[in-house]
């Protein structure tokens, strides 16, 4: 299993302290959000640190001000109004030391996927969770970053695409299969990103249910995983038998 060192003396802080809700009122330009945070989130943290909350989507990001680890105060004002795009919203939060000429980053938690306000229960999480972009000519991509783990990305020129890629068997296997391919690569050739990260665990999870392989405690060797990766995919087909679902479709329209 892979160990990291944080030079930084950075703490993470843990995502089951933090609850965050979207709020999206009839008649405002805007959604806006909530954040309340468990007092465990901040402990052992120096008291006078100011905590920070930063939600972001896609290019654009905006910073409010949460008060201090031991006086915490939601803004009056909370309103997405600088964000590229109202349905792919992630959260950091930062808690900050800001007693010397530069402001030193005590603890910090990346990737925090908000629940909807009206959710009474747990927060809707997506294991691969698709961004609707303008791509050029290119159909779909993933994109992915180290802190919030891989997104797809289809095209926003194609009016259709939405419901075929819901309906059509043919069209999923060869976007998903492919995707699934380039995350598992990820997985086991990425070095650098947080083994507790929240999406990593996901993923992990994933593979484990459907191959029985634990990628924590048994990562292929490079010489293994081209293997691994192409019995995955392999797998997954068999799963949700795209080919044969395909052809059953088109002899329905034969």
């Amino acid at each position: 299993m892979k160990k990291r060192i944080n030079f930084t003396g950075r703490k993470k802080l843990a995502s089951e302290h933090i609850d965050i809700r979207i709020n999206r009122q009839k008649g405002q330009p805007y959604a806006s959000f909530v954040a309340t945070f468990d007092p465990a989130l901040t402990n052992g943290l120096d008291k006078d640190a100011k905590v920070y909350v930063e939600p972001y989507a896609i290019s654009s990001s905006m910073r409010f001000d949460f008060g201090t680890v031991s006086n915490p105060q939601m803004p009056a004002d909370t309103m997405l109004s600088q964000l590229d795009r109202d349905d792919s919203f992630l959260f950091r939060i930062k808690v900050v030391d800001e007693s010397g000429q530069v402001g030193r980053i005590l603890a910090d938690a990346n990737g925090i996927r908000p629940k909807d306000v009206q959710d009474d229960g747990e927060a809707k999480k997506s294991l691969f969770p698709v961004h609707w972009v303008d791509l050029g000519e290119l159909i779909w991509r993933v994109d992915y970053d180290q802190n919030t783990g891989p997104v797809l990305q289809l095209t926003t020129k194609v009016n259709e695409l939405p419901n075929r890629l819901k309906n059509d068997p043919l069209l999923q296997g060869c976007i998903y299969s492919q995707a699934l391919r380039e995350v598992l690569w990820i997985l086991v050739k990425d070095n650098d990103f947080d083994d507790d990260a929240e999406w990593v665990k996901n993923w992990r999870a994933f593979v484990l249910k459907l191959t029985g392989i634990n990628l924590e405690e048994n990562p292929p060797e490079d010489d293994e995983q081209e293997t691994f990766v192409e019995d995955t995919v392999r797998q997954y087909a068999r799963v949700y038998n795209f080919a044969s679902k395909a052809k059953q479709a088109e002899e329905a329209q034969a």
